[in-house]
């Protein structure tokens, strides 16, 4: 069964839009939408809790990912290969991943 999103009361776009002081969550401009944190092509609710306010530039450029798989395709792009490595400048050892960089320190530490 497909779900279908729900109509939105004014008063409700209106308190999503100025929640955050009417500011972009992700980039603090002024918002101009609602954005899904968990994007509701991902299964994220179409409720309330869900929604966060956003400028239209955040809101396209997120498009359907979750705010951290959006964070790290867009600033990270140059250090991130997905798999858990570092590269381009950013350096932990001989390959090490961020897995390894935990795992060792929380060894030191333990």
């Amino acid at each position: 069964m497909e779900r279908k999103r729900r109509r939105w009361r004014v008063f409700e776009l209106l308190c999503v839009l100025e929640a955050n002081d009417g500011l972009c969550t992700y980039c603090t401009r002024r918002s101009q939408v609602m954005d899904h944190v968990i994007p509701f092509a991902q299964g994220g609710a179409d409720s309330l809790s869900n929604l966060v306010p956003a400028c239209i530039r955040c809101n396209l450029s997120k498009s359907n990912r979750t705010p951290l798989e959006w964070w790290i395709s867009s600033f990270m792009r140059d250090h991130w290969d997905g798999n858990g490595t570092v590269h381009g400048g950013v350096r932990w050892g001989d390959g090490m991943t961020l897995r390894d960089l935990y795992l060792s320190r929380h060894e030191d530490r333990a």
